[in-house]
């Protein structure tokens, strides 16, 4: 029952701070939300690395994260991811943003590993929003014009 009512004031302030993207008709948690969520259970992310596996064609770069616990410092979950120049719509980024974008999308894989059945619990998918990035996004302020404009028809 407890994790019931942390789910539902978790849901609250995704929606009230708009930490979520609607992507494909379905709502996906951003990392800010993730992170919300785990600092509120004191579990925290720890870059781990991030190294560089760039070549002569394309800036790439993969970071590890570790989610631990403030209190033990116990290791409850990790995830590792990579970023790309060659992806849909960061073919212009400057190297430091892929590097980031590649922590930023292990910080949330990380999260989903451990919490995301909480994350489905508060209504969202379990699947961080940064990890759908090729697939269309509309912000919680578009969803919500969106559904104006089909009640005003």
């Amino acid at each position: 029952l407890e994790l019931i009512e942390f789910a539902q004031t978790l849901k609250k302030v995704i929606v009230e701070q708009k930490l979520y993207a609607n992507i494909q008709g379905k709502n996906y948690a951003l990392v800010e939300a993730w992170q919300f969520c785990g600092g509120i259970l004191k579990a925290l992310p720890v870059v781990e690395s991030v190294k560089d596996l760039s070549d002569e064609n394309t800036i790439r770069y993969r970071a590890k994260v570790n989610i631990k616990r403030l209190d033990t410092q116990e290791i409850i979950g990790s995830g590792i991811a990579i970023c790309t120049n060659k992806e849909k719509g960061k073919q212009y980024f400057e190297e430091y943003a892929i590097a980031s974008m590649a922590q930023t999308r292990a910080i949330g894989k990380a999260y989903r590993n451990a919490f995301g059945w909480l994350m489905k619990l508060a209504g969202y998918e379990a699947t961080p929003a940064e990890e759908m990035d090729f697939a269309k996004q509309v912000t919680a302020d578009e969803n919500k014009l969106n559904e104006i404009k089909k009640a005003n028809q």
